[in-house]
């Protein structure tokens, strides 16, 4: 797997974020970027997607050292050119739901009927995803808050792939999924970005997701993973 970011806990505006984030040490975030390096074509590798629910929590990791603990930079294989490295400072940022987020369809739900029936079409979310973004910085590089999704919510890609409720297409499994989605969080964001030479598809993003019980126990290994691009 492809070593994406490290994230030093200790100094994080921890005031301002709302995850039970250790107190000291690094997260280590990595995911399996199949564009790079070489492959026997015989073998083709496994593109990590909520299309392989399995390819989730195989095809991305979440690692966190504690502070003191001695770690080793290593060298990259042979085939692989690493991305560039550069240095990022937290800023506090306001975040919120997009409009496929369960969460804000739940705080919507007491509007009227024919106020409701607005939500029945996608489309009608375009104005709303539009200044949503107006508030985004780019690259959308983020710990914590609301991700901000490239198509729907990410916490329901999440959701469908454990509940692998996407194999079986049921209509009927769309409540469970909008349940389960509500049960993580956001823990990561990782855009697409110029300056490191990333690039996640078509100017995608990475995210990395758990509960909030895996995180306050310190449960990374229980961390999931989605990505999307347009």
């Amino acid at each position: 797997m492809s070593f994406v970011a490290s994230v030093d806990c200790a100094k994080l505006p921890r005031e301002s974020i709302d995850l039970a984030l250790p107190a000291d040490g690094t997260l280590l975030l990595f995911y399996f970027d199949d564009t790079l390096g070489y492959f026997d074509p015989a073998f083709p590798p496994r593109t990590v997607g909520v299309w392989d629910p399995e390819s989730l929590t195989a095809g991305a990791r979440v690692i966190h050292v504690p502070a003191g603990v001695p770690v080793t930079e290593r060298e990259p294989p042979a085939d692989i050119e690493p991305y560039d490295w550069i240095p990022l400072a937290a800023a506090h940022r306001l975040t919120g739901p997009d409009w496929s987020h369960p969460a804000f369809r739940a705080a919507c739900r007491d509007l009227p009927a024919n106020v409701l029936s607005f939500f029945d079409d996608h489309a009608n979310g375009d104005a709303f995803m539009t200044g949503l973004a107006a508030t985004v910085p780019s690259p959308a590089h983020q710990i914590g808050g609301y991700a901000f999704p490239v198509q729907d919510a990410v916490e329901l890609d999440v959701a469908a792939a454990h509940l692998r409720a996407h194999l079986v297409r049921d209509e009927q499994a769309w409540p469970a999924v909008q349940e389960e989605a509500r049960r993580w969080v956001a823990l990561a964001q990782i855009d697409s970005d110029d300056e490191t030479g990333m690039m996640w598809g078509d100017a995608g993003r990475l995210h990395w997701l758990i509960r909030p019980a895996d995180l306050a126990a310190g449960r990374f290994d229980a961390a999931s993973f989605t990505w999307q691009c347009g």
